[in-house]
């Protein structure tokens, strides 16, 4: 009889056993779609992420009771915790009647890889106070191909044409108590001034005719803006240089900060800004600002600009092309305000900038138009202030490429290290995919090597002891099988032999990130992978080429 009693008692804990078991496999599902599905809200919609996560958590039939959501350890992660009772069987002869089960899940979610900026800037420019990164953003017309740099944009038979152009993610983290949100390009035109040595343009001499007779240049929207007396090195001859370079000595500063080296055709460049919104895993979805002092901007290109005809562009008295006057003169090599948002309309968040040249001149949202083979380089800004300032403050606010930088590199023999992509500290234990496409078009050898962050630099600046800061055991591969370059025999992620082995050439480094990566994720300057570019003593560099940068496996995943 004991016996018998003894396994009746096994027996029973065994179904109360057996019923925990299950509940808690059907409370963890329903934790884990909480935070996976909530997270994607983050990390500038909590109330929506709350909201999507009791919905989800719900759906596996638990009531918002049940349900508590808090926030992770960074502001990309979401803690879901579901707890429920459950009636015993056996546990009840003992006065034990309910056993509470709780399951939590812990969710995050990596949006697009941001990538060449952690500034208020990104490409080339001739504000005060900027550290020149040494490129050009461009876009290629849709006539172009792709062979000669852009993956993206050169449509004549691209498989990977993307007829949705080019985003960059601006990013408000708060906004001053004045001043408006104003974003800015450089030279958002096509002019088509040669892309070696900008040799199109007019003669000094004709230059100093336009500061003598017409200092003045004519705006658009009522904005007047002044050169005055730079238009002699506004509009010189000359090709764009970081820094003068004398058997690898660096003996003067900038030299042409103004060129853009815009070549052949390019009919129509379109931007548009879009409003933050709660998806930020889609930048296309948010919506199309077009009101009062913010809307979407098209500009024509300029591809008779052969002689003086820049000149006879610029100058309103000489009777050639006046229609063309204003416009022209008002975006050839200045800053100009694509957008001004009233400091009082501001929205903390992501605005979403979309660059592209395959829309028809007036209708800025249709794809399906445009025309040319050429290509259109411009920088971007954005910042608080007024229209027409010398410099914008940018302390609350960046911008960067989302997932694709193509760049336009115009260079002498450097060691230049240019901006990435960042890359966050919960990362540790996957891969970064960075691929480049068409890159060294130069007439010697390049090195590339990828770096971690700075904060696994040595006070002097250096890296080291004996490399045990940087990136280890990267696999370096490329589109038709055989690496034109090799990893260096120090195996620190650095590619050899850079040259034009690699035109029309797509290369893919996969960079193991340790388990133990972290960085300074509260500094804006803080976890960005750099690219170190080397080039051969006297190389010049002229090279169109497109980066993409972005986290192996499913950017929303469970952490706990």
């Amino acid at each position: 009889m004991l016996l018998l009693i003894a396994m009746l008692g096994a027996a029973g804990f065994a179904i109360d056993v057996g019923h925990w078991y299950l509940t808690a496999n059907r409370v963890q599902r329903a934790a884990d779609a909480g935070a996976l599905a909530g997270v994607t809200k983050l990390p500038h919609d909590e109330p929506g992420a709350e909201v999507t996560a009791v919905e989800a958590a719900g759906a596996n039939g638990f009531s918002s009771g049940d349900i508590t959501v808090e926030d992770g350890n960074r502001a990309n992660q979401l803690r879901v915790t579901v707890e429920t009772t459950v009636d015993n069987f056996f546990a009840g002869l003992f006065g034990v009647n309910q056993t509470t089960v709780t399951r939590t899940a812990l969710a995050e979610f990596q949006g697009p890889s941001i990538m060449g900026s952690p500034n208020n800037w990104l490409g080339n420019s001739t504000s005060p106070g900027h550290v020149q990164p040494e490129f050009w953003l461009m876009n290629a017309a849709p006539g172009a191909v792709p062979i000669n740099g852009d993956r993206f944009q050169a449509g004549s038979g691209n498989a990977d044409y993307d007829p949705n152009g080019y985003t960059y993610r601006i990013d408000v983290k708060s906004v001053p108590g004045s001043g408006d949100l104003l974003v800015e390009a450089f030279d958002p035109a096509h002019v088509d001034v040669g892309f070696t040595a900008c040799d199109r343009l007019p003669t000094n001499t004709l230059n100093q005719e336009l500061v003598n007779d017409h200092p003045v240049q004519y705006g658009v929207d009522g904005i007047y803006t002044k050169p005055g007396e730079d238009a002699t090195e506004r509009y010189e001859r000359g090709r764009w240089d970081p820094n003068i370079v004398v058997g690898g000595v660096v003996t003067s500063p900038a030299d042409h900060p103004y060129c853009t080296a815009d070549n052949g055709s390019v009919d129509v460049t379109t931007y548009i800004l879009r409003a933050p919104d709660l998806t930020p895993q889609n930048d296309l979805d948010n919506p199309i600002i077009d009101s009062g002092t913010c809307r979407p901007r098209q500009y024509r290109g300029f591809s008779d600009t052969s002689g003086d005809n820049i000149h006879r562009y610029l100058d309103p008295d000489d009777g050639w092309r006046d229609a063309d006057h204003a416009e022209f003169a008002s975006a050839f090599r200045q800053w100009v305000t694509l957008c001004s948002i009233p400091n009082d309309l501001v929205e903390v968040g992501e605005y979403i900038l979309q660059v592209r040249t395959n829309s028809p001149m007036g209708i800025p949202g249709a794809i399906g138009g445009g025309g040319g083979n050429g290509m259109n380089k411009y920088a971007l800004r954005v910042g608080f202030g007024s229209v027409g300032a010398e410099t914008l403050d940018g302390t609350s606010v960046s911008i960067a490429a989302t997932g694709r930088l193509p760049m336009f590199v115009g260079a002498v023999a450097a060691d230049t290290q240019f901006f990435l992509a960042r890359v966050p500290p919960v990362t540790g234990g996957s891969f970064i995919e960075v691929q480049f496409w068409d890159v060294g078009d130069g007439a010697g050898n390049g090195h590339i090597q990828v770096l971690p962050p700075v904060e696994y630099m040595n006070s002097d600046g250096t890296y080291g002891p004996a490399g045990t800061n940087v990136f280890r055991d990267c696999i370096w591969e490329d589109t038709i099988g055989t690496t034109g370059g090799a990893p260096s025999p120090a195996n620190d992620c650095t590619l050899d032999n850079v040259n034009t082995t690699f035109n029309g050439d797509l290369v893919t480094v996969f960079v193991p990130i340790p388990d133990d990566y972290d960085c300074a994720i509260a500094s804006n300057l803080g976890c960005w992978v750099k690219l170190r570019f080397q080039w051969d003593d006297g190389a010049d560099v002229f090279d169109h080429t497109v980066w993409s940068a972005g986290l192996s496996g499913d950017p929303v995943r469970l952490v706990e």
